[in-house]
Protein backbone atom coordinates (compact mmCIF):
# COMPACT_ATOMS: atom_id res chain seq x y z
CA UNK A 1 0.00 0.00 0.00
CA UNK A 2 1.65 3.34 -1.25
CA UNK A 3 0.92 6.74 1.01
CA UNK A 4 0.04 10.02 -0.78
CA UNK A 5 3.44 11.09 -0.15
CA UNK A 6 5.06 8.04 -1.49
CA UNK A 7 2.64 8.54 -4.64
CA UNK A 8 3.39 12.32 -5.13
CA UNK A 9 7.17 11.53 -4.75
CA UNK A 10 6.96 8.97 -7.72
CA UNK A 11 4.89 11.05 -10.03
CA UNK A 12 8.32 13.77 -9.22
CA UNK A 13 10.98 11.55 -9.87
CA UNK A 14 8.90 10.67 -13.45
CA UNK A 15 8.40 14.24 -14.04
CA UNK A 16 12.24 14.67 -13.33
CA UNK A 17 13.35 11.69 -15.51
CA UNK A 18 10.94 12.53 -18.04
CA UNK A 19 12.98 16.04 -18.59
CA UNK A 20 16.30 14.03 -19.84
CA UNK A 21 17.86 13.09 -16.35
CA UNK A 22 19.56 9.91 -16.79
CA UNK A 23 19.55 9.92 -12.79
CA UNK A 24 17.52 11.91 -10.95
CA UNK A 25 19.48 13.79 -7.93
CA UNK A 26 18.50 14.22 -4.41
CA UNK A 27 19.21 18.39 -4.81
CA UNK A 28 17.03 18.25 -7.49
CA UNK A 29 14.01 16.56 -6.61
CA UNK A 30 14.13 18.70 -3.11
CA UNK A 31 13.59 21.84 -5.38
CA UNK A 32 10.73 19.98 -7.32
CA UNK A 33 9.39 19.02 -3.87
CA UNK A 34 9.81 21.80 -1.97
CA UNK A 35 11.53 19.85 0.72
CA UNK A 36 14.88 19.58 2.44
CA UNK A 37 17.29 16.65 0.57
CA UNK A 38 17.06 15.37 4.30
CA UNK A 39 13.26 14.84 4.12
CA UNK A 40 13.75 13.62 0.28
CA UNK A 41 16.84 11.07 1.45
CA UNK A 42 14.11 9.68 3.66
CA UNK A 43 11.38 8.96 1.55
CA UNK A 44 13.80 7.45 -1.22
CA UNK A 45 15.01 4.80 0.70
CA UNK A 46 11.12 4.04 2.35
CA UNK A 47 10.48 3.86 -1.73
CA UNK A 48 13.76 1.75 -2.23
CA UNK A 49 12.86 -0.98 0.49
CA UNK A 50 9.17 -1.25 -1.43
CA UNK A 51 11.01 -1.74 -4.70
CA UNK A 52 9.32 1.04 -6.62
CA UNK A 53 12.95 3.03 -6.75
CA UNK A 54 16.38 2.19 -7.34
CA UNK A 55 18.53 4.61 -5.31
CA UNK A 56 22.16 5.40 -4.70
CA UNK A 57 23.66 7.75 -2.38
CA UNK A 58 25.78 9.55 -5.22
CA UNK A 59 23.74 9.01 -8.65
CA UNK A 60 20.53 10.12 -7.34
CA UNK A 61 17.39 7.73 -7.93
CA UNK A 62 15.22 6.47 -11.10
CA UNK A 63 12.30 4.59 -11.14
CA UNK A 64 11.86 0.37 -11.05
CA UNK A 65 9.67 -1.20 -13.38
CA UNK A 66 7.47 -1.46 -10.52
CA UNK A 67 7.48 2.61 -9.69
CA UNK A 68 7.36 3.72 -13.10
CA UNK A 69 4.17 1.81 -14.03
CA UNK A 70 2.68 2.77 -10.68
CA UNK A 71 3.56 6.32 -11.39
CA UNK A 72 2.34 6.33 -15.14
CA UNK A 73 -1.33 4.45 -13.27
CA UNK A 74 -1.43 8.10 -11.20
CA UNK A 75 -0.60 10.10 -13.58
CA UNK A 76 -3.63 8.53 -16.19
CA UNK A 77 -6.03 9.02 -12.90
CA UNK A 78 -4.67 12.56 -12.38
CA UNK A 79 -5.22 13.71 -16.13
CA UNK A 80 -8.65 11.95 -16.53
CA UNK A 81 -9.84 13.60 -13.58
CA UNK A 82 -9.10 16.93 -14.85
CA UNK A 83 -10.87 16.42 -17.95
CA UNK A 84 -13.85 15.38 -16.22
CA UNK A 85 -13.58 18.39 -14.71
CA UNK A 86 -13.73 20.71 -17.17
CA UNK A 87 -16.53 18.88 -19.39
CA UNK A 88 -18.45 17.86 -17.26
CA UNK A 89 -18.16 20.31 -13.95
CA UNK A 90 -17.61 23.18 -16.00
CA UNK A 91 -14.35 24.17 -14.40
CA UNK A 92 -12.18 25.92 -16.21
CA UNK A 93 -8.75 24.25 -17.52
CA UNK A 94 -6.63 26.39 -15.24
CA UNK A 95 -8.96 25.34 -12.23
CA UNK A 96 -8.26 21.67 -12.04
CA UNK A 97 -4.76 20.72 -11.06
CA UNK A 98 -4.69 20.98 -7.28
CA UNK A 99 -8.46 19.21 -7.44
CA UNK A 100 -7.22 16.34 -9.46
CA UNK A 101 -3.94 16.10 -7.44
CA UNK A 102 -6.54 14.69 -4.49
CA UNK A 103 -8.57 12.58 -6.95
CA UNK A 104 -5.75 10.64 -8.25
CA UNK A 105 -4.23 8.61 -5.01
CA UNK A 106 -8.20 6.99 -5.38
CA UNK A 107 -6.86 4.00 -5.22
CA UNK A 108 -9.45 1.89 -7.87
CA UNK A 109 -7.65 1.58 -11.41
CA UNK A 110 -11.47 -0.08 -12.15
CA UNK A 111 -12.92 3.41 -11.16
CA UNK A 112 -10.32 5.03 -13.67
CA UNK A 113 -11.04 2.71 -16.90
CA UNK A 114 -14.61 2.85 -16.34
CA UNK A 115 -14.51 7.19 -16.15
CA UNK A 116 -11.75 6.48 -19.10
CA UNK A 117 -15.09 5.04 -20.97
CA UNK A 118 -17.50 7.52 -19.64
CA UNK A 119 -14.93 10.76 -20.97
CA UNK A 120 -14.70 8.85 -24.69
CA UNK A 121 -11.57 7.41 -23.84
CA UNK A 122 -9.78 11.32 -23.85
CA UNK A 123 -6.13 10.98 -25.25
CA UNK A 124 -5.01 14.40 -23.68
CA UNK A 125 -5.64 16.44 -20.93
CA UNK A 126 -6.79 19.89 -20.83
CA UNK A 127 -3.08 21.21 -20.70
CA UNK A 128 -2.73 18.85 -23.46
CA UNK A 129 -0.61 16.52 -21.76
CA UNK A 130 -1.20 12.60 -23.20
CA UNK A 131 -3.41 10.34 -20.72
CA UNK A 132 -1.64 7.07 -20.57
CA UNK A 133 -3.95 4.40 -21.58
CA UNK A 134 -4.32 1.39 -18.74
CA UNK A 135 -1.13 -0.56 -19.87
CA UNK A 136 1.09 3.12 -19.58
CA UNK A 137 0.90 3.77 -22.74
CA UNK A 138 1.60 7.69 -24.04
CA UNK A 139 -0.25 9.00 -27.39
CA UNK A 140 2.09 11.31 -29.28
CA UNK A 141 1.48 14.27 -30.78
CA UNK A 142 3.25 16.33 -32.79
CA UNK A 143 4.31 20.17 -31.00
CA UNK A 144 6.27 23.00 -30.98
CA UNK A 145 6.92 25.26 -28.38
CA UNK A 146 5.64 29.16 -29.05
CA UNK A 147 9.19 30.15 -28.52
CA UNK A 148 10.20 28.10 -31.58
CA UNK A 149 7.44 28.64 -34.00
CA UNK A 150 8.61 29.72 -37.31
CA UNK A 151 7.13 33.09 -38.47
CA UNK A 152 4.35 33.27 -41.33
CA UNK A 153 3.04 29.56 -40.58
CA UNK A 154 0.09 28.87 -38.51
CA UNK A 155 -0.61 26.75 -35.52
CA UNK A 156 -2.82 25.78 -33.02
CA UNK A 157 -2.53 26.04 -29.42
CA UNK A 158 -2.43 22.03 -27.91
CA UNK A 159 -1.33 22.82 -24.53
CA UNK A 160 -0.17 24.89 -21.96
CA UNK A 161 2.18 24.47 -18.50
CA UNK A 162 0.94 26.26 -15.22
CA UNK A 163 4.75 26.77 -13.96
CA UNK A 164 8.19 27.18 -16.02
CA UNK A 165 11.75 26.66 -14.40
CA UNK A 166 14.79 28.22 -14.87
CA UNK A 167 18.03 26.24 -13.63
CA UNK A 168 21.78 27.58 -13.47
CA UNK A 169 24.67 26.05 -11.45
CA UNK A 170 28.21 26.78 -12.36
CA UNK A 171 30.98 24.06 -10.76
CA UNK A 172 34.38 25.55 -9.57
CA UNK A 173 37.25 23.27 -8.94
CA UNK A 174 40.83 23.95 -6.54
CA UNK A 175 43.61 22.65 -4.96
CA UNK A 176 44.27 20.02 -8.19
CA UNK A 177 40.60 19.64 -8.34
CA UNK A 178 40.06 18.45 -5.13
CA UNK A 179 37.50 21.08 -4.11
CA UNK A 180 34.28 21.27 -5.91
CA UNK A 181 32.97 25.16 -5.23
CA UNK A 182 29.06 24.75 -6.79
CA UNK A 183 26.63 28.06 -6.64
CA UNK A 184 23.62 27.91 -8.60
CA UNK A 185 19.96 28.98 -8.51
CA UNK A 186 16.51 27.72 -9.83
CA UNK A 187 13.59 30.53 -10.10
CA UNK A 188 10.17 28.68 -10.73
CA UNK A 189 7.35 30.79 -12.13
CA UNK A 190 3.79 29.48 -11.22
CA UNK A 191 0.34 30.83 -12.07
CA UNK A 192 -1.23 31.29 -8.58
CA UNK A 193 1.78 32.49 -6.69
CA UNK A 194 4.43 34.60 -8.35
CA UNK A 195 8.01 32.76 -9.00
CA UNK A 196 10.60 31.94 -5.86
CA UNK A 197 14.00 31.94 -6.74
CA UNK A 198 16.02 29.21 -4.94
CA UNK A 199 19.69 29.61 -4.79
CA UNK A 200 22.11 26.85 -3.07
CA UNK A 201 25.78 26.18 -2.70
CA UNK A 202 27.33 22.98 -2.70
CA UNK A 203 30.58 22.05 -1.47
CA UNK A 204 32.77 18.90 -1.72
CA UNK A 205 36.53 17.80 -0.76
CA UNK A 206 38.39 14.43 -1.42
CA UNK A 207 40.71 13.90 1.37
CA UNK A 208 41.70 10.46 -0.52
CA UNK A 209 40.06 8.89 -3.62
CA UNK A 210 37.78 6.86 -1.00
CA UNK A 211 37.07 9.71 1.60
CA UNK A 212 35.02 13.00 0.92
CA UNK A 213 33.25 15.27 2.92
CA UNK A 214 30.64 17.72 1.72
CA UNK A 215 28.21 20.58 2.69
CA UNK A 216 25.30 22.17 0.68
CA UNK A 217 22.51 25.03 1.83
CA UNK A 218 19.94 26.28 0.30
CA UNK A 219 16.58 27.33 -0.13
CA UNK A 220 13.40 25.97 -0.64
CA UNK A 221 9.78 26.65 -1.19
CA UNK A 222 6.49 24.98 -0.46
CA UNK A 223 3.49 26.07 -1.92
CA UNK A 224 -0.11 25.61 -0.56
CA UNK A 225 -1.63 22.37 -2.05
CA UNK A 226 -5.41 22.56 -2.82
CA UNK A 227 -6.19 20.03 0.13
CA UNK A 228 -4.22 23.21 2.13
CA UNK A 229 -6.59 25.77 0.88
CA UNK A 230 -9.97 24.14 0.54
CA UNK A 231 -10.08 20.80 0.95
CA UNK A 232 -12.68 19.95 3.93
CA UNK A 233 -14.07 16.77 5.67
CA UNK A 234 -15.83 15.73 9.11
CA UNK A 235 -12.05 16.13 10.72
CA UNK A 236 -9.99 18.94 8.25
CA UNK A 237 -10.56 22.21 7.57
CA UNK A 238 -8.57 23.88 4.54
CA UNK A 239 -7.25 27.73 4.40
CA UNK A 240 -7.61 29.97 1.32
CA UNK A 241 -5.62 32.36 2.87
CA UNK A 242 -2.62 30.06 3.34
CA UNK A 243 1.03 32.09 2.07
CA UNK A 244 3.76 29.49 1.13
CA UNK A 245 6.41 27.99 3.44
CA UNK A 246 9.65 28.57 3.07
CA UNK A 247 12.75 27.10 4.62
CA UNK A 248 16.84 27.55 4.77
CA UNK A 249 18.19 24.16 4.79
CA UNK A 250 22.27 22.95 5.57
CA UNK A 251 23.67 19.90 5.34
CA UNK A 252 27.49 18.53 6.24
CA UNK A 253 28.55 15.12 5.67
CA UNK A 254 31.27 12.38 5.06
CA UNK A 255 31.45 9.68 2.57
CA UNK A 256 33.64 6.50 2.07
CA UNK A 257 34.01 4.22 -0.80
CA UNK A 258 35.58 0.99 -0.16
CA UNK A 259 35.71 -1.56 -2.88
CA UNK A 260 32.26 -2.98 -1.87
CA UNK A 261 31.85 -0.99 1.27
CA UNK A 262 29.48 2.70 0.92
CA UNK A 263 29.52 4.80 3.96
CA UNK A 264 27.79 8.12 4.73
CA UNK A 265 27.05 10.00 7.32
CA UNK A 266 25.54 13.57 7.83
CA UNK A 267 24.22 16.20 10.07
CA UNK A 268 21.31 18.32 8.93
CA UNK A 269 19.47 21.22 10.07
CA UNK A 270 16.47 22.42 8.01
CA UNK A 271 14.93 26.59 9.55
CA UNK A 272 11.36 26.79 8.29
CA UNK A 273 8.67 30.13 8.04
CA UNK A 274 5.15 29.89 7.51
CA UNK A 275 5.44 26.40 8.05
CA UNK A 276 1.86 24.70 6.76
CA UNK A 277 0.79 22.93 9.39
CA UNK A 278 -2.82 21.67 10.50
CA UNK A 279 -3.36 22.21 14.31
CA UNK A 280 -6.36 22.95 16.66
CA UNK A 281 -6.75 23.97 20.21
CA UNK A 282 -8.99 20.78 21.60
CA UNK A 283 -8.97 17.27 20.56
CA UNK A 284 -12.54 17.78 19.53
CA UNK A 285 -11.94 20.23 17.04
CA UNK A 286 -11.56 20.20 13.61
CA UNK A 287 -7.91 19.76 12.03
CA UNK A 288 -7.29 23.62 10.76
CA UNK A 289 -4.65 24.47 7.71
CA UNK A 290 -2.36 27.28 9.06
CA UNK A 291 0.84 28.94 9.31
CA UNK A 292 2.55 28.11 12.09
CA UNK A 293 5.51 30.38 12.88
CA UNK A 294 8.20 27.95 12.38
CA UNK A 295 9.77 25.00 12.68
CA UNK A 296 13.36 24.07 13.18
CA UNK A 297 14.67 20.75 12.65
CA UNK A 298 18.04 19.21 13.07
CA UNK A 299 19.31 15.93 13.32
CA UNK A 300 21.96 13.50 11.75
CA UNK A 301 21.58 10.24 9.79
CA UNK A 302 23.92 7.10 9.25
CA UNK A 303 23.91 4.41 6.25
CA UNK A 304 26.09 1.43 5.25
CA UNK A 305 25.97 -0.50 2.20
CA UNK A 306 27.86 -3.39 1.47
CA UNK A 307 28.27 -6.17 -1.92
CA UNK A 308 29.07 -9.46 -1.40
CA UNK A 309 29.60 -12.30 -3.51
CA UNK A 310 29.71 -15.56 -2.13
CA UNK A 311 29.09 -18.99 -4.10
CA UNK A 312 28.29 -17.44 -7.22
CA UNK A 313 25.59 -15.20 -5.72
CA UNK A 314 25.31 -12.10 -4.90
CA UNK A 315 24.00 -10.48 -1.35
CA UNK A 316 23.39 -6.20 -0.87
CA UNK A 317 23.14 -5.23 2.97
CA UNK A 318 21.91 -1.85 3.29
CA UNK A 319 21.86 -0.14 7.38
CA UNK A 320 20.45 2.96 7.63
CA UNK A 321 19.66 5.16 10.85
CA UNK A 322 18.25 9.01 10.87
CA UNK A 323 17.73 10.89 14.61
CA UNK A 324 15.35 14.10 14.32
CA UNK A 325 14.36 16.84 17.00
CA UNK A 326 11.95 19.45 15.93
CA UNK A 327 10.95 22.43 17.70
CA UNK A 328 8.12 23.49 16.37
CA UNK A 329 6.79 27.07 17.07
CA UNK A 330 2.86 26.75 17.99
CA UNK A 331 0.23 28.45 20.27
CA UNK A 332 0.75 27.28 24.12
CA UNK A 333 -1.54 24.37 24.03
CA UNK A 334 -2.13 24.01 20.58
CA UNK A 335 -2.13 20.05 19.23
CA UNK A 336 0.01 20.30 15.94
CA UNK A 337 -0.65 17.32 13.06
CA UNK A 338 3.00 17.66 12.10
CA UNK A 339 4.26 16.95 15.33
CA UNK A 340 2.19 14.18 15.79
CA UNK A 341 3.74 12.79 12.31
CA UNK A 342 7.28 13.41 12.70
CA UNK A 343 9.34 10.74 13.79
CA UNK A 344 11.94 11.40 16.12
CA UNK A 345 14.23 8.49 15.59
CA UNK A 346 13.73 5.68 12.10
CA UNK A 347 16.05 2.80 11.33
CA UNK A 348 15.94 0.26 8.07
CA UNK A 349 17.59 -2.63 7.54
CA UNK A 350 17.10 -4.46 3.93
CA UNK A 351 18.68 -7.28 2.71
CA UNK A 352 18.95 -8.64 -0.54
CA UNK A 353 20.09 -11.79 -1.56
CA UNK A 354 20.37 -12.54 -6.05
CA UNK A 355 20.49 -16.34 -6.26
CA UNK A 356 20.35 -17.10 -9.76
CA UNK A 357 19.18 -15.03 -13.17
CA UNK A 358 15.74 -16.29 -11.91
CA UNK A 359 15.40 -15.93 -8.32
CA UNK A 360 16.10 -13.13 -5.91
CA UNK A 361 15.00 -12.19 -2.29
CA UNK A 362 14.56 -9.21 -0.28
CA UNK A 363 13.69 -8.76 3.92
CA UNK A 364 13.71 -5.16 5.21
CA UNK A 365 13.55 -4.45 8.71
CA UNK A 366 12.12 -1.25 9.82
CA UNK A 367 11.63 0.66 13.45
CA UNK A 368 10.25 4.12 14.35
CA UNK A 369 9.49 6.10 16.68
CA UNK A 370 6.93 9.53 16.91
CA UNK A 371 6.38 12.05 19.17
CA UNK A 372 4.06 10.39 22.02
CA UNK A 373 3.87 6.97 20.59
CA UNK A 374 5.37 3.58 21.34
CA UNK A 375 8.17 2.25 18.95
CA UNK A 376 6.95 0.02 16.44
CA UNK A 377 9.14 -2.88 14.61
CA UNK A 378 8.21 -3.82 10.89
CA UNK A 379 9.63 -7.07 8.77
CA UNK A 380 8.75 -7.13 5.43
CA UNK A 381 9.60 -10.78 2.91
CA UNK A 382 9.67 -10.97 -0.88
CA UNK A 383 9.90 -13.70 -3.33
CA UNK A 384 10.86 -12.70 -7.18
CA UNK A 385 10.85 -15.11 -10.07
CA UNK A 386 12.15 -12.96 -13.12
CA UNK A 387 11.70 -14.26 -16.54
CA UNK A 388 12.52 -12.38 -19.75
CA UNK A 389 9.03 -11.90 -20.41
CA UNK A 390 7.45 -11.44 -16.89
CA UNK A 391 8.01 -11.18 -13.31
CA UNK A 392 6.29 -12.46 -10.28
CA UNK A 393 7.02 -11.73 -6.85
CA UNK A 394 5.38 -12.74 -3.85
CA UNK A 395 5.47 -10.19 -0.62
CA UNK A 396 5.01 -10.41 2.66
CA UNK A 397 4.34 -7.13 4.78
CA UNK A 398 4.24 -6.34 8.49
CA UNK A 399 4.95 -10.11 8.93
CA UNK A 400 4.69 -9.69 12.63
CA UNK A 401 1.23 -7.40 12.41
CA UNK A 402 2.71 -4.59 14.29
CA UNK A 403 0.69 -1.56 15.51
CA UNK A 404 2.00 1.36 13.29
CA UNK A 405 1.19 4.35 10.73
CA UNK A 406 2.60 6.48 8.36
CA UNK A 407 1.94 9.32 7.23
CA UNK A 408 -0.87 11.22 8.44
CA UNK A 409 -1.82 8.82 10.93
CA UNK A 410 -2.92 6.30 8.61
CA UNK A 411 -3.00 2.87 10.47
CA UNK A 412 -1.30 0.12 8.43
CA UNK A 413 -2.85 -3.12 8.06
CA UNK A 414 -1.56 -6.49 10.16
CA UNK A 415 0.21 -8.59 8.22
CA UNK A 416 -0.50 -8.44 3.55
CA UNK A 417 0.42 -11.16 1.60
CA UNK A 418 0.51 -9.69 -2.04
CA UNK A 419 0.82 -11.72 -5.37
CA UNK A 420 2.37 -9.58 -8.30
CA UNK A 421 2.85 -10.01 -11.87
CA UNK A 422 4.81 -7.41 -13.43
CA UNK A 423 4.41 -8.74 -17.90
CA UNK A 424 6.48 -6.86 -20.19
CA UNK A 425 4.56 -6.57 -23.77
CA UNK A 426 7.91 -5.35 -25.28
CA UNK A 427 10.93 -7.30 -23.99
Amino acid sequence: MRTLSEENYLKAIYALKRDGEEKVSVKNIAIYMGNSPASVVDMLKKLSAKELVNYDKKSGADLSSTGNSAALGIIRKHRLWEVFLCEKLGYTWDKVHDIAEQLEHIKSDDLADKLSDYLGNPKFDPHGDPIPDNKGNLPKKDKVLLSKAEQGKSYRVVGVLDASTLFLEHRMRFFNNKLDVIPGVAVTSFSDFGSFAYPGLDLGYALSREMRIYGNMGYTYRIPTYTDLFYSDPSTLGDADLEPEKALAYEIGIRLKEGPLRINAAWFRRDADNLIDYVKNNPDDLWQAANVRGLLTQGWEANLQYALDWQKTRHNVQLGFTQIQDDLSVAPGELSRYSINSFKHRAVGQWRGQWSEKWETTLVYKYGKREGQDAFNVADFSVLYHRPSYTLRLAAENIFGAEYSETNLVPMPKGVVLLELIYKLVP
